[in-house]
């Protein structure tokens, strides 16, 4: 997003931090003698005869906003971040006032400033004290910041030297004449929350909250490139990280050491403004009005720097106006999260930036000294314990996040009254994201449609956005059959996302698939009565635990096989979950003997534990790996699995792809560099475990 400036107070000894923006084109003003002439913005005023009025745009100034300039003289629009042809056209017995108003475009009007730094608008207005030539100003004022109608507004007052006590007497006049009325609050602010950084050239940076984010202190005391602002996912090496900083300004281009050492998960946005020049391919020309940057506005890069370190994404986005020039790159690491990415593109299209001759002016009073530290947001510690409200049901992961189902009230025995939270977590940092409402949880999976959950005895399945964590709607699940006069409950016991739909299986003998586009039951499929085994979906299958066998459905082609999985004592395998990891389907469960009494088939549960290797395109066992007595598949990721062995507890970490066990601790499944744990059993926390140690994390 692409905004002209920011104009930061300025104060009776010194003034803040300025931007300029667009040139707006010189056009003369009008004398007007109304009495009173209500003006843009709820703004009216009493304009003396023989005075001429400009109303908004009178600058270039995106923020604060104009809202008018008076002056005795004929007066012409213009400037960067002040009225500069007004200024220059100033008599000297001349006057000239400039109101502006803090008044953001979306937002609450008082979230960055203190309404005590705003003083009621007096009664009488006074010039008292002597002008002072305030940044941006070419000509000495008095300055004046007010509020009035809840609204803050600034006033400037510039006399020509010669100007007498008539001419101030009717200055004053015209200041006791104006009138504020209330306006409605501006709309709500996609940033709310975001830190928000600022330059003395006028450029801003909006940074999300747990990131690293750094602003060069005084960009015009430093030759081009230079770096304006920089904000990452995490703490990076290289770059500052700490308040305060060692360092005095940014450097001008990417650390080789951050580069040799990027995070595989991490992030980086990197702000430049280059040498300046013409618009040519690598700078295009930008419009005054058009908006920058935006997402479309990045392009990948192959070559140059990203030649030399192709393990890295890199994307570019960069504009040339009035010469000067900005480059915004977005780096990224193999398996950074795309929520993450989309961060740093929000964060990019915040970037407000002031363009043309303010960036090579001297640095007076806003530029602090050559030892000021290079401003530092360091990133949130990561939190090695969530706490959650009630025990855990269920925990799964998607797209960087941790979803988190538990129970509130009415837990126990069986539970039909029971509620409580979905509760979304940052895995990176463990920060909460958000928390809604459940009726009677039961289980929970995650995936490109969404977060679903279940709910047993309502037989219905809950969508929930992945972002925010809002529910978007419910799925009602019934029997196509009645299994006993006027009962059709479904019952639902698993949940799986996956093959373009979401899985939804009862023991009452069938699966249901829901299409997400329409919340609606696409898909039924009849499966052995009383199996209420586990589910698996992947891109080319669904697949189901039916006691002791495995079905694999093609939705493609809407054939299904069912299968037994047997060890070499001709014993089937009670399957109790299905895993994929390693390009193979992993089936876990107990070994079972059967026999035949009474004409019935029976199956027996023998303790033996084990996991076993199946093909997943046609099901044929590969290998078949004994498990401790009891154990049980706690978690898993892309590689591993993680089996608890609850009368040794312990966790073991079976690694797929050497078929090695070791032993750690009890985990549950994340993504990123970590992994999350319930801390015992029916806790009420997570605990944080980094992936590479063999205990929880201190931090």
């Amino acid at each position: 997003m692409r905004l002209a400036a920011l104009l930061v107070l300025a104060c009776a000894t010194a003034s803040l931090t300025v931007g300029c923006g667009r040139d707006i084109a010189p056009t003369a003003s009008r004398a007007t003698s109304a009495p009173r002439s209500p003006l843009a913005g709820g703004v009216s005023a009493t304009v003396p005869r023989g005075w001429h009025l400009l109303l908004p745009p009178v600058t270039g100034l995106a923020y604060p906003v104009d809202r008018l300039l008076l002056s005795s003289y004929p007066a012409a629009r213009g400037g960067n971040c002040g009225p500069d042809r007004a200024e220059r056209d100033l008599p000297p017995d001349g006057a000239l006032i400039y109101l502006m108003e803090y008044r953001p475009q979306v937002g609450a009007v008082w979230a960055n400033y203190r309404r005590s730094a705003f003083p009621p608008r007096p009664a009488h207005f006074a010039l008292r004290g002597r002008a002072l030539t305030y940044e941006c100003w070419r000509v000495p004022s008095h300055l004046i910041r007010f509020r009035a109608a809840d609204r803050p507004f600034q006033l400037h007052v510039a006399l020509g030297p010669h100007a007498g006590a008539a001419r101030r007497a009717q200055v004053l006049r015209v200041l006791d004449s104006l009138r504020f009325a209330p306006l409605p609050p501006p709309p709500p602010d996609p940033y709310a929350g975001w830190h928000a950084l600022h330059l003395e050239t006028g450029d801003t940076l909006r940074t999300p909250p747990g990131w690293l984010a750094a602003a060069n202190p005084s960009p015009r005391r430093q030759a081009r490139p230079r770096t304006l602002f920089l904000a990452a996912n995490q703490a990076l090496t290289g770059l500052p990280s700490h308040r305060p900083s060692r360092l005095h300004a940014l450097p001008a281009r990417f650390p080789r050491r951050t580069l040799a050492t990027f995070p595989a998960d991490g992030v980086l946005l990197w702000i430049r403004e280059d040498r300046p020049g013409p618009p040519n391919a690598a700078w295009p020309h930008l419009p005054s009005s058009a908006r920058w940057p935006r997402s479309v506005d990045f392009a990948p890069v192959a070559g140059g720097i990203a030649a030399r370190w192709p393990r890295l994404r890199w994307l570019r986005a960069a504009v040339e106006q009035r010469t000067t020039r900005f480059s915004l790159w977005i780096v990224s690491g193999p398996r950074a999260a795309e929520a993450d990415r989309q961060r740093a593109m929000k964060t990019a299209a915040s970037f407000a930036y002031a363009a043309g001759s303010i960036r090579d002016r001297p640095c007076r009073r806003a530029c602090r000294s050559r030892t000021t530290p290079v401003r530092v947001i360091p990133a949130a510690r990561p939190r090695t314990r969530v706490a959650l409200p009630g025990s855990i049901v269920d925990v799964t992961s998607a797209a960087g996040r941790v979803w988190a189902l538990t129970c509130t009230a009415a837990c126990h025995c069986v539970a039909t009254h029971s509620s409580g939270k979905l509760v979304s977590i940052e895995a990176r940092t463990g920060r909460v994201l958000s928390n809604a409402s459940v009726t009677r949880p039961y289980a929970l999976a995650a995936g490109p449609s969404g977060v679903w959950t279940i709910d047993f005895w309502g037989g219905r399945a809950t969508r929930y956005d992945p972002v925010t964590g809002r529910e978007l709607a419910h799925v009602k699940l019934t029997l196509p059959r009645a299994v006993a006069p006027g009962d059709r409950r479904f019952l639902p016991s698993y949940v799986a996302v996956g093959a373009e739909r979401v899985w939804v299986s009862t023991a009452r003998g069938y699966v249901v698939g829901i299409d997400p586009r329409s919340n609606a039951i696409a898909e039924t499929l009849r499966v052995a009565p009383d199996a209420s085994g586990p589910l698996l979906a992947l891109g080319h299958g669904v697949w189901i635990g039916e006691g002791t066998s495995v079905r694999r459905f093609d939705p493609a082609s809407g054939l299904s096989r069912r299968f037994a999985i047997r060890d070499h004592r001709r014993r089937q395998l009670a399957v109790a979950d299905l895993s994929f990891a390693s390009g193979a389907v992993w089936a876990t469960g107990e070994w079972a003997t059967t026999s035949d009494r009474r004409g019935h088939r029976e199956h027996t549960l023998t303790g033996d534990t084990a996991t076993v290797e199946l093909d997943p395109t046609v099901g044929t066992v590969r290998s078949i790996v004994s498990l401790p007595r009891g154990a049980y598949v706690k978690a898993r990721d892309a590689n591993d699995l993680w089996i608890a062995v609850p009368h040794a507890n312990r966790v073991l970490r079976f690694a797929t792809d050497s078929r090695r066990l070791t032993s750690t601790g009890p985990w549950l499944p994340s993504q990123g560099r970590d992994l999350w744990t319930s801390a015992s059993p029916r806790s009420h926390s997570l605990v944080r475990i980094a992936a590479t140690s063999r205990g929880p994390s201190t931090g």
